[in-house]
């Protein structure tokens, strides 16, 4: 319940997560644990700009037809998109980034290069810290909506009048094939 505004930086630590949904098209964004980033905001006539920038971490959105323009943005790259949903990691160890496509399509671009690559469904690429930018295989659970290291979550809710409540959330492990 908690509104974020321009220029504001979130960090989430081991066994956090953030999520975040825009009011204005009700895009979403999931930040998995250990991962920093900055929100950014700019309202332009009948658009707006929406810009991530992730230092570290793990980033999944699902993201709306947009009016405007939705950006994550890395150290190396910058992946655009109009609505769809995708994912962006950046390893501070490696200093790459690596953008997954789940459904839709998105444009990278190498920071260091410029070099623009499209990222389609099913597609996973990498942009290093030279600004090479390289397909890597696909994995599917790479980013598994699930949070498997998180088995319940605390949320707190604030009216205008000051009041408190607690929303308790237990997460269950999604069921394989072998259960």
């Amino acid at each position: 319940g908690t509104k974020v505004y321009d220029d504001d930086e979130i960090k989430t630590m081991t066994r956090s997560l953030v999520a975040l949904r825009f009011l204005d098209d009700k895009s979403t964004v999931r930040i998995r644990q250990n991962s920093t980033f900055t929100v950014e905001g700019k309202k332009d006539k009948n658009s707006t700009l929406k810009n991530i920038v992730l230092e570290a971490g793990d980033i999944l959105a699902n993201v709306a037809k947009q009016k405007g323009e939705f950006r994550i943005e890395s150290p190396t790259s910058v992946a655009s998109v109009k609505g769809t949903k995708f994912g962006v990691s950046f390893s501070t160890t490696t200093g790459a980034s690596t953008t997954t496509v789940f459904d839709g399509l998105v444009q990278l671009r190498s920071k260091k290069t410029g070099a623009i690559r499209d990222v389609n469904v099913g597609e996973k690429i990498s942009v290093s810290k030279t600004g090479e930018v390289k397909s890597e295989t696909f994995n599917a659970n790479e980013f598994d909506e699930t949070v498997e290291d998180i088995e319940e979550a605390l949320l707190e809710f604030q009216d205008k009048n000051g009041n408190k409540k607690i929303l308790k959330l237990k997460f269950i492990p999604k069921a394989t094939d072998d259960n």
